[in-house]
């Protein structure tokens, strides 16, 4: 096990940097841009994560089933003839973003939106390799190749996107620089995946395809499905309210970006690692492990940001976006719920139509609950229907995973152990409410009872034994890992 978190953590050590960049660079277009404009930028990406849903279908998960379980000759088919379709997908994909540009600005209720998707249809095509280079090398077990793609991507990125938003203050040149960056990470992908496109002329493995797509279609089906409901709400305030009232609103209805690096960081390597295993046991294990070291970290996270909600909007997006808090903090509420992936076991057992099952039914419920809300509690509407469809989703997540998997759900969540680190995690938060009291800056509040929480937070939860002497030593260890690393250059 100590291989797969030292796998985890390399991957999850690049994610942050990626999130650090993109928040860095989010924090400066929030300050730069007008509501607007940053509203605008905000529903470039939306776009984007729908389009690729819908366009991937599930193929970046069936990237490490298959190169796990695949010899050398069979890994080398798989990757050609998969690169080859993301290829025609971003093609298409970029195409379609430009003939229907006009039509889309409509639908977002946004006039400005059309001139910008000219430059940005060229992104998809670009960065949908991107994305599969990066699934690729974790699926063959290399993370750090995986790593040090994800950290030349964030070079280009943070000096070409946020060099140009400081010179410029031009969404169009912003814009351009995103481009510009993917094109640069497109063309590192394309060079080191050379073994496996270049060559002599090639033969598709029909039953290999079709393999792959019987695997992938209920994910990507199920992927589209999850990304449109997770979507419906800002698709509707897009729709229904200015761009100005969509930048406030998405701002603080949406889920923190790290959460989904840590989850999908540890599920990357144990994805891989629980398809080679046969034993019911053993792949229960895996999974209660990865489920409390998730909550060790997401359920202090939930507390924490819920009391320094403002100090965080302020800090992060300025004082202009305080109105975004009641919208942060209602979403806050799924954190809890993100200690797991419950359809990962499905993935594992190959059982993936109960997803496309889920999926759809969150889907339905979402769209018909938030169209309700929106007229009882305006824009806090579809981020209420949100957080109560994703209960209502987990819940038959959990039901299927008993009944149809036949799995105990004791042996999959140690209820002791997360109850206890939640406990902790409250009281902690409990005892940084004076902080909040103190007549001082809201970045001296944060500061504070940051350093107050942790404390906290590590003797009662050494007290209630919610943090083990494993967990520390894990923690010890990665730290003198990167010590002795940062030290060895000068010792040479």
């Amino acid at each position: 096990m100590s291989v797969l978190v030292k796998q985890a953590g390399i991957i999850s050590a690049a994610d942050f940097l990626r999130l650090f960049s993109k928040t860095l660079i989010g924090i400066v277009l929030a300050r730069i841009l007008t509501q607007a404009e940053y509203g605008t930028y905000r529903q470039l990406f939306m776009i984007y994560t729908l389009m690729a849903a819908i366009f991937m279908v599930g193929l970046p998960q069936s990237v490490f089933y298959f190169l796990p379980r695949s010899d050398d000759e069979t890994r080398r088919k798989f990757i050609r003839q998969t690169v080859d379709i993301f290829t025609a997908m971003g093609i298409v994909c970029a195409s379609l973003l430009l003939i229907f540009r006009h039509h889309i600005a409509s639908a977002f209720n946004n006039p400005g939106l059309g001139n910008i998707l000219i430059i940005y249809a060229l992104y998809p095509f670009f960065m949908f390799l991107s994305q599969l280079y990066y699934s690729i090398m974790i699926g063959l077990q290399r993370p750090k190749r995986a790593a040090g793609f994800m950290i030349f991507s964030l070079c280009f990125d943070f000096i070409l996107i946020l060099g140009t938003s400081l010179l410029t203050k031009n969404l169009a040149y912003i814009t351009a620089a995103i481009v510009v960056s993917v094109l640069i990470q497109w063309l590192y992908a394309r060079f080191n995946l050379r073994h496996y496109t270049c060559g002599e002329w090639f033969k598709y493995d029909t039953e290999l395809l079709r393999a792959q797509f019987r695997f992938a279609l209920p994910i990507g089906i199920a992927a589209i499905i999850g990304v449109i409901s997770a979507q419906v709400d800002k698709l509707i305030i897009s729709s229904h309210f200015s761009p100005e009232l969509f930048a406030v609103f998405a701002v603080g209805a949406t889920e923190l970006p790290f959460i989904g690096i840590i989850t999908n960081s540890v599920n990357a390597v144990i994805l891989p690692e629980m398809s080679r295993k046969n034993d019911v046991g053993a792949i229960s294990g895996l999974y209660r492990g990865a489920v409390r070291k998730n909550a060790l970290l997401l359920f202090p996270i939930f507390i924490f940001c819920f009391v320094f909600a403002p100090h965080i909007i302020e800090i992060l997006y300025s004082a202009k976006y305080l109105a975004s808090v009641s919208f942060f903090r209602i979403y806050l509420f799924t954190i809890p719920l993100r200690i797991a992936t419950y359809g990962l076991l499905f993935q594992v057992f190959n059982k993936t139509k109960y997803i496309f099952l889920i999926s759809t039914f969150t889907l339905l419920m979402n769209t018909t609950l938030s169209l309700i809300l929106i007229n009882f509690f305006g824009l806090k509407g579809p981020a209420i229907s949100t957080v109560i469809v994703t209960y209502l989703s987990i819940t038959a997540y959990l039901i299927l995973t008993k009944t149809k998997l036949k799995l105990q759900l004791t042996g999959l969540f140690q209820i002791g152990a997360l109850f206890r680190i939640l406990a902790a995690a409250v009281i902690s938060g409990l005892a940084c409410y004076p902080v909040l009291l103190l007549n001082i800056s809201f970045a001296a509040q944060f500061v504070i009872g940051f350093i107050l929480f942790c404390a906290v937070f590590f003797l009662v939860g050494t007290l209630f034994k919610a943090i083990l002497p494993y967990d520390r030593e894990v923690v010890r260890m990665l730290i003198k890992d990167i010590l002795s690393k940062l030290r060895g250059p000068a010792h040479a």
